[in-house]
């Protein structure tokens, strides 16, 4: 592979678990050299031989006009990195700085954006919801804001937005997601949790298979498109089953718990619920027109509750 066949990737939110995730699939690439903004070169869980293909730069995204002159060399950019907290910090990481950032690529160099979004912002049919801006919080009302950002960037044809729905994975060398470590946590509470059910059903998605199909955008591009990253739903019901059958905890009996009770529960006890999570009770059946891996003909990692919950014992 000789110098001028090498493509230059920009990942963003690199040191978190679908950072991981994604250097690792694009290390799968003979043809890519992979440079990564971090602020803590040492979260990187990478072997000295992995780094001689990933470019380190030192830096806050909050800052990253002062890496102009390398996003102009880019081929790709895959964007990851979100601010999560904070009215001012999330608009201007999450919309701001996000619109600069893409603004400073070469049109005639990059071919393809990657960019995170959130499926929290969708409702039926995969459409963006007017409830995500009035009831979200500063996070969800900065990705809602993006987006429309994004319509109107006159480089447009060039993203591919992706909506990940509930993101499992790590492992003992990558970190956790935030929903894996709430998982494992749950864990001790399963004796509990298997007598009752409530309603709803969501997706799932694992962070290696958001990686490869990421990637897979990322090198066969065309023009916008928009993707909810997920496997097929289930429902909590079907969910909690699969718990309790991983730990042998099958329970005698299980009770149906309605919206109306969890509501007078919140009454009796003055237990605060805000406008965003009584939105998201209401539509607690977060049901879309989801891809997976398989949709692209590749070969899935985690493409059952059962085998995600069968991961995350391994390093339980």
């Amino acid at each position: 592979m000789t110098k001028n066949n090498i493509k230059q990737v920009f990942i963003t939110g690199a040191s978190g678990c679908v950072g991981h995730y994604l250097i690792q699939e694009c290390l799968k690439q003979s043809n890519l050299h992979i440079h990564v903004l971090v602020r803590y070169p040492k979260k990187l869980q990478f072997s000295e031989d992995e780094f001689k293909r990933i470019t380190v730069h030192i830096g806050d995204f909050k800052q990253i006009e002062q890496f102009e002159p390398i996003i102009k060399t880019m081929n790709y950019l895959i964007h990851g990195v979100t601010e999560w907290w904070g009215e001012e910090q999330t608009h201007l990481v999450n919309v701001t700085k996000t619109k600069e950032f893409f603004s400073m690529i070469n049109p005639k160099i990059c071919e393809q954006i990657v960019y995170f979004s959130t499926a929290s912002v969708l409702g039926k049919g995969n459409r963006v919801v007017q409830e995500a801006k009035t009831f979200g919080s500063s996070y969800i009302r900065s990705k809602f804001n993006a987006y429309y950002m994004i319509q109107d960037l006159p480089i447009k044809d060039k993203i591919t937005v992706m909506f990940p729905t509930m993101v499992f994975g790590g492992n003992k060398r990558f970190p956790q997601s935030h929903i894996t470590k709430g998982v494992n946590q749950a864990f001790k509470y399963l004796k509990y949790l298997r007598f009752i059910h409530v309603d709803g059903a969501f997706h799932f998605i694992h962070s290696a298979d958001i990686a490869k199909m990421s990637i897979y955008f990322m090198l066969n591009p065309k023009k916008y498109r928009e993707y909810v990253l997920g496997n097929p739903c289930i429902s909590i019901k079907d969910a909690l089953k699969v718990l309790y059958n991983q730990f042998n905890m099958k329970p005698l009996f299980r009770i149906h718990v309605k919206k109306w009770f969890i509501n007078l529960l919140t009454l009796s006890f003055r237990i605060k619920i805000g406008p965003w999570e009584k939105y998201c009770m209401e539509n607690s059946y977060m049901i879309f027109d989801a891809v997976s891996p398989k949709t692209f003909g590749l070969a899935g990692q985690y493409e059952t509750l059962d085998s995600l919950i069968e991961d995350i014992k391994t390093f339980k």
